[in-house]
């Protein structure tokens, strides 16, 4: 998922004969909870997902017996084949800008920085004035397609060989729309080719550390307005049993060791 007006996750039809989902298919809550994973993990991706409070363990547990997430510390999970899935929609993103973007035959229009030109890209400030016909400069930040064609409007040149990878690594981590409008936000502040890429990158690491941070301090407010309501309502005698009751299914699903 990126940071598009609709947001969405994909779920395909064959998941219905996939033989890791022969039981979490029939079973609807578990299919449930493997979804709710799922919409969770899209929004952070690429960094590891937090499992949401209240969460039923047992069916964390099946999952990932399943094989369809894995548990990569105490209380955060990946979900399998979601950075594939992320990948192969750049990729396609990326095909089909290149496909618009051809290399032109005519000698005197515009080619792409490439070689030695590759330096000189990096170090001079463009010289032309923007095309203003161009949706992207008339209106930052709402653009579409690939981030390869997002750097050719904003600078009304081709990325060159030595960009262009660094741009498609951003493009496969955050998504290419997040990426795009990380891109030209920094450009419009200051349109240096030399920085814009690193201060791209800071941008979008920046943007996912705040919203990791947001997702974390939200769920430690949740589960602590839960455990004061808790503790109104039950005898210390109470809170002692559900605390030990939890403590032995994380310790039944691998969440946590059995040490004390």
């Amino acid at each position: 998922m990126t940071a598009q007006a609709d947001p969405y996750v994909r779920v395909y039809y064959r998941i219905s004969t996939d033989e890791k989902f022969r039981a979490v298919y029939r079973d609807d809550a578990l299919l449930g909870c493997w979804l709710k994973l799922l919409i969770i993990a899209d929004a952070m991706h690429p960094a590891p997902a937090h499992l949401p409070y209240g969460v039923d363990l047992a069916r964390v547990k099946a999952l990932a017996d399943a094989g369809l997430i894995d548990i990569v510390q105490e209380g955060m999970y990946v979900i399998h084949g979601l950075a594939s899935e992320r990948t192969k929609r750049s990729d396609s993103a990326r095909d089909n800008a290149n496909k618009r973007w051809q290399k032109p035959s005519d000698a005197t229009a515009m080619r792409p920085h490439s070689g030695s030109d590759a330096t000189a890209m990096l170090s001079a400030p463009i010289l032309s004035e923007p095309n203003l016909s161009e949706p992207l400069l008339a209106a930052p930040g709402e653009q579409d397609g690939d981030v390869l064609d997002v750097w050719y409007r904003l600078t009304a040149s081709w990325p060159s060989d030595k960009i262009a990878p660094w741009l498609t690594q951003l493009a496969e981590a955050y998504g290419d729309e997040e990426t795009g409008k990380a891109l030209a936000a920094e450009w419009m502040a200051k349109p240096d080719r030399a920085t814009v890429v690193g201060r791209t990158r800071d941008r979008l690491a920046k943007a996912v550390h705040d919203r990791t941070k947001a997702y974390e301090k939200r769920a430690a407010e949740v589960a602590q307005e839960e455990r004061r309501k808790m503790s109104e309502q039950m005898t210390d005698e109470q809170l002692a049993e559900n605390r030990e009751r939890l403590r032995q299914a994380m310790i039944d699903s691998g969440l946590i060791s059995g040490k004390r």
